[in-house]
């Protein structure tokens, strides 16, 4: 049985809510899918990206049907059904932006998750983040940020102690509605009992350190009070942004 809580909040500085979320199963019920989406564009543009994201993710995943798939081959199924998704994603959105004036330019991040017995495959487009964390080893960043700070950080121009006084800390890459020919990174995970899937929006990650998220997702509390407790934390430090964190654990 998989235990799972979502939480999301506008936090204390904005006016609208920009982050969607949402899960299902696969058609013969063998897969779990999570997704985190964070929306930006003026208006309410954001909002729409991300909402198109994870309603059409929902309704691909939902539609997945492992039952004819050998289980050897499930993680190089589910890893390119994520990426082929994604675009699919990318180019719902660009369509959508091209119906109106509040909703040009509209793009979105994008992290999933997809659990199968024990394995995790899991995606991510932009600064959304996936970790795992365990009680004895501590928390494990899996995805990688498509973001400026990130490149000039891996190119030895910046260190991680530096990030937040960056001018361009805030600036991403890669995002739905502007992929291009770039898509998903894929990463395939295998999860040891105890351990806990954090998907969550940089509205966590940059109000809140690695450290304590650690604490609190190895804290012995309960999905739904670690959700919360992420939220308040990040709330506690500013609440630039709208937060939204999902705690799986399988």
């Amino acid at each position: 049985m998989i235990f799972f809580h979502f939480e999301s909040d506008i936090g204390k500085k904005r006016t609208l809510n920009e982050d969607s979320y949402g899960h299902c199963t696969s058609a013969d019920g063998s897969v779990r899918f999570f997704i985190v989406a964070d929306g930006m564009g003026g208006h309410n543009a954001g909002e729409i990206a991300s909402k198109t994201a994870v309603d059409t993710f929902i309704e691909c995943a939902s539609e997945f049907d492992a039952a004819h798939i050998r289980p050897t081959s499930m993680p190089d199924r589910l890893s390119k059904f994520i990426k082929d998704t994604v675009f699919k994603i990318d180019r719902r959105i660009i369509k959508k932006s091209r119906g109106g004036d509040n909703c040009f330019g509209m793009g979105t991040t994008a992290v999933i998750c997809a659990i199968y017995g024990k394995k995790a495959v899991i995606g991510n487009v932009g600064d959304s983040r996936a970790y795992i964390a365990n009680k004895y080893t501590g928390i494990k960043q899996i995805t990688v940020d498509h973001s400026y700070v990130e490149e000039l950080i891996r190119s030895g121009h910046l260190t991680r102690e530096e990030v937040n006084n960056h001018p361009k800390k805030n600036a991403i890459t890669r995002a739905l509605g502007f992929l291009e020919e770039k898509g998903a990174d894929v990463f395939v995970k295998d999860i040891s009992k105890g351990e806990r899937i954090l998907l969550c929006s940089d509205g966590l990650t940059s109000m809140v350190p690695d450290k304590k998220i650690a604490d609190i997702m190895n804290g012995n509390l309960f999905v739904t009070l670690a959700c919360k407790k992420l939220i308040k934390c990040a709330n506690d430090n500013g609440g630039t942004d709208n937060i939204t964190v999902a705690v799986i654990q399988p």
